[in-house]
Order: structure tokens, then sequence, then C-alpha cells
């Protein structure tokens, strides 16, 4: 109970704690001593053994493999999972045809409301501002929540995670599982009424997996032959088929198809749009061509307006290939961050679906049959930035202890079932437990020996700060009676400001003060976050993800020294 009183002052107090960390003094922590000592870990042995997971075939032992990975991530204590997350929606009674994946992307393409007219506009919360609408630009649900409706894939997947027809109203798979071959529905158009064929795929993928892009979603590319520049893809018989051949039999391709990025974009308009590449012909800008209104897409609805920070005015797309299934003539989007505003306007009907909701409200929905809520394979997680000065002067072992001491101090079970009120579970593993291993079983149920290095994975679902001292002890730190660091230490902790985040961040702060750590809080708008912590400017930060197939190798290659979303930077140079 004490500690729950702790949280929330410290909730309420929040904003006399956010401030940077340029300005501060550092003394040293234990360690060598010596400036130039390598505290972040190597790294290519991880990237060698992704590498040998996308070729093996044998699924008992690809399975181990992935095992293998998660032990030497978990080692690095670069990443210190924190809970799994459910996702959650409220929807008016008298509304009907929206649903969330299995992998938390909302679907509101049928959409209707009982009685409202076709051309009458409904009005809906299930994003926040975003920088670009380009479907490999940076991945989020809020993203996804937008391109899954004005955009379209080769294959979709319904509220039950089935893959069913999309742009393909038929495909097949070779006897060796190597080339699939898709047949395109006919008459397919873009917004614009262009013609919209195989051939636009074939751009689509290829520019999404390129080097030149960088994209952050270009590594779910590699299962294709020819990754990264020279896709084994193909636009066959006048573009009526596209052709894929992978490089090894990839059981989760289907899936995969039904992802974000794999929607196609309309090569004129993207290579056309000031801004997008230099005098040179090189990307300058690769997602400029998305981030206003008017955008040509290939989905039930058109961007017809867009107020940044503000709304989203969506039309009905007249060439969409299931256009007689969009009921509703225009849908307005509200863009905001804040659960009580958004959850105030649903409960004046000013919207009719809602994504947000005030934590302390939360719990009593439970049963409203307006609530629905569905457990995710995601996982919310603190990054270290494992070549922070923050490491200054310690061998690789002493940080790798330092941070698994930190994740040994933070109280999961408290964070998941008192501060969020969610319906999250305490994570004590990186890969959520209920994604498969493609051997028939949860990867966390794997056979052949493995076992977790606790009970259950690697972390303790409740804090256990005597663990983390005799941790912190081991590399030179010292504690006073009182149960502190006898010098203590700062660490800075950026997030995207929100109230669950806030709530998180302040649980962080208040465990890692009984150690003795200072963990200062610096709350960001989503954007300024994202830049700051793609760039590597940060000690420590949020993290979370929502796997983009049931498999935990799309998880797990986040991490290889090459990918954009290597946020702890392991194997950063």
């Amino acid at each position: 109970m004490k500690k729950k009183i702790l949280c929330y002052l410290l909730c309420a107090a929040l904003l006399l704690s956010l401030s940077g960390c340029a300005s501060r003094r550092r003394d040293p922590m234990p360690g060598t001593g010596i400036p130039d000592t390598v505290a972040a870990p190597e790294w290519d042995g991880y990237d060698e053994l992704l590498g040998r997971i996308s070729r093996e075939t044998d699924l008992e032992k690809r399975s181990l493999m992935m095992h293998q990975a998660e032990d030497m991530l978990m080692e690095s204590g670069g990443i210190i999972p924190l809970f799994h997350n459910n996702s959650y929606y409220l929807a008016k009674s008298g509304v009907s045809g929206v649903y969330m994946t299995s992998t938390g992307i909302i679907s509101f393409s049928s959409i209707a409301g009982n009685g409202v007219a076709g051309n009458q506009p409904l009005r809906l919360c299930v994003c926040t501002e975003v920088a670009s609408l380009d479907p490999i630009s940076i991945q989020t649900n809020d993203i996804s929540n937008i391109v899954r409706n004005t955009g379209a894939r080769l294959l979709e997947m319904d509220e039950d995670g089935s893959v069913l027809p999309g742009l393909a109203e038929s495909w097949e798979v070779s006897p060796d599982g190597l080339t699939y071959t898709f047949r395109l529905r006919r008459g397919l158009k873009w917004s614009d009424g262009s013609t919209l064929d195989a051939g636009d795929l074939v751009y689509s993928w290829q520019r999404a997996a390129a080097t030149e892009s960088g994209a952050e979603p270009g590594p779910m590319f590699d299962v294709i032959a020819g990754y990264p520049d020279d896709l084994a893809i193909a636009s066959l018989e006048g573009g009526s088929v596209f052709s894929v051949k992978l490089a090894l039999p990839c059981a989760y391709f289907p899936s995969l198809c039904t992802y974000t990025a794999f929607t196609p974009v309309p090569e004129a308009y993207v290579e056309s749009a000031p801004g997008y590449r230099n005098s040179a012909g090189v990307i300058e800008n690769l997602s400029v061509w998305a981030n206003e209104g008017g955008v040509v897409s290939c989905g039930a609805y058109t961007v017809e307006e867009w107020k940044h920070n503000e709304s989203m005015k969506l039309k009905k797309n007249p060439y969409y290939y299931a256009a007689d299934e969009v009921n509703c003539e225009t849908v307005e989007l509200m863009l905001s961050p804040d659960a009580t505003a958004v959850y105030g306007a649903y409960c004046s009907d000013s919207i009719v679906v809602a994504n947000k909701c005030p934590g302390d409200i939360l719990p009593t929905l439970s049963d409203d049959p307006e609530f629905h809520n569905k457990a995710l394979l995601n996982t919310s997680y603190l990054i270290f930035n494992v070549n922070s000065e923050l490491f200054e002067g310690m061998t690789t072992e002493e940080a790798c202890i330092f941070r698994k001491a930190i994740g040994c101090a933070i109280d999961r079970r408290f964070i998941a079932e008192a501060a969020l009120t969610s319906g999250c579970s305490p994570a004590a593993t990186f890969i959520p437990p209920g994604m498969s291993d493609g051997t028939g079983r949860y990867f966390c149920e794997t056979a052949g020996g493995y076992q977790y290095p606790m009970e259950g994975g690697y972390y303790p679902s409740s804090a256990d700060p005597d663990l983390a001292r005799e941790m912190l002890r081991s590399i030179g730190f010292s504690f006073g009676e009182d149960g502190k660091l006898t010098r203590p230490v700062t660490v800075e902790y950026l997030y995207n400001a929100a109230e669950s985040n806030n709530a998180v961040a302040a649980c962080l702060q208040a465990d890692l003060a009984q150690l003795g750590i200072n963990l200062v809080l610096s709350a960001m708008e989503w954007n300024v976050f994202l830049g700051e912590r793609k760039s590597g400017r940060f000690e420590s930060a949020r993290g979370s993800w929502n796997a983009d197939y049931d498999d935990p190798y799309g998880m797990l290659i986040m991490f290889t020294s090459n990918s954009a979303n290597n946020d702890p930077r392991l194997g950063f140079r």
C-alpha cells in the first residue's frame, strides 16, 4: 500500500522531475575507471545466429535457436521487459463493422452506425497525430490504424487472425514451399482511377526493402530471395499475377503479407513528390509524399483533409475493390493523445469509437458491452542505450550486470495490475507467451530441454531489490544501512507523454529510488521522442512492440546490428 501511495504521489509531482540530463555532472560509476573501456556487448554472434535462424528448415532446431537468441538479448540488458499489453476500444452499441486484429490494428472499413445515413459522417478516435502515412515510415499502431483502412494489401487479416483474400483473389504455393503465385482481382484501381496491377506491388516491395530507403520494416522482406536490393518478385501475365520466390520455406509468409509495410504505394505519385529525391536522384525525404491530405491510395477510404494534431477527414474510395462493403461515405478521425479528452468526447457522443480511456475508468468498463478488450502479441520494455556515456569506464560484463540489476528491482506485477489497470500481464520474457514457434506449440513451451534462467522467464514478476543490490555489489557498488547506494546514480528516462506512460515512469522511478538510483523523467511529444530515441540521444527510454506476425523471428530480428529498430544500439560502434 505504501508503494502504491508513493506511485500516485510521484505521478502527481511528475512535472517537477521532467528535466534533461545534458547539464548535470555525473560521478563515475564503479568499474575499471579506464575511459575507453568497451562497455557495449559484442554483437556479431547475435547477427550470425539470426542469419542461421532465417535459413533453418528444421522447425524444432529453429525454435531452440530462437530461444538462444532471446537469451543473448536478455543477457545484454539492453532490453528489460516490463509487461505484455492488452489493447481495447470502445464502440457505441449502435455501431457495427469495427474489429481489432490480433496484432492490435483496428479495422473500420465496413463501419456502420445504426440509424445513421451513409452520407452522414461517423467520428472516431483510433490514433494520435502521425508524421506520415507512408506504409514504410516509422511503424506504430497509429499509422497502421489509418493505413489499414486507407490502403489494401495482397492478403488481409480478420478478427480471429485468419488470412483472407485482399488485392489477390487467390494464391498458390509451390510444392517446395518457395514460390507464391498471387492472382490479382480484375479491374483494380488507385483512388485517382488509374490502374493498379502487379507492377505496383513490385515497385512498392522493392522500395520497402531497398538499402537506399533504409526503412524500419525493410528487414521483414528478408524472407524473399534477393533481399534487400534484388527481390525475387515479378509481375506476370500483363500485371494480373504477382510472383514471389522465398529464400527458404516460410510458414508465416501469408500472415506477413497482411502487414502495413506490404501495402502498395503509387510510384508516379511517390517519385514526383517535391523533396522526395534530390538533384542527384538520391532519396532525400522518404515519406514526404504522404504527409498531407489528398494521398492517392487503394483502400476503403482516402484522406481528403488532414488538420495536423487535430483531425482527419476520410472519404469513401469509389474504386476500392470492395466498395460495396463500405457503408459510410465519410469518416472523421479525432487525433489526440489525451485519454481524458478522448473519453469525454466518447461519453458526449461526439465520437462513436475510441481507443483511449483514463486509467482510473478502465476497471469500471470490464463488463460494459461497449468495451472490447483483446490480448496482443506485444511487449513493453525499458531500453538502455548500451553505448551511452552512462557506462563509461565499465567493462562489458559490468555494464550488462548493472542493467540487469535494474531489471530485477522493477515490480512488474504492480505496474501491470495496479498502475495500468487495463488487463496487462507482467513480462518476464521479451517474446510474448502467446506467440507460436512454428512447431505447433507456444514458444514458451518449447521442447528439447530448454529452460529459462528463472521460473517463467528472465526476471522476477515482483521486485527483488535484494537480488539487485547483490548484483550491484558484485561490480563494485556499495550500499548504506538504508539499502541505498552510498554514491547515488542518476539515469535519464525518455518517454512519450501519455497517461499510462506517466504511470509506468513513476513506478520505475519509485522502484529505482529504493536502490538510490535517481531516474530523471523526460516526457516528450511523440515525434520528438521518436527522433531522440532513433538518434541515440538517450540513456534509457520507453519501448513497446506489437508483433507483426505470429513468429518470434520478427521480434528478434529487430535487434540485429543493421536493423532500424535496434534502439538499444546493440552492435553499434
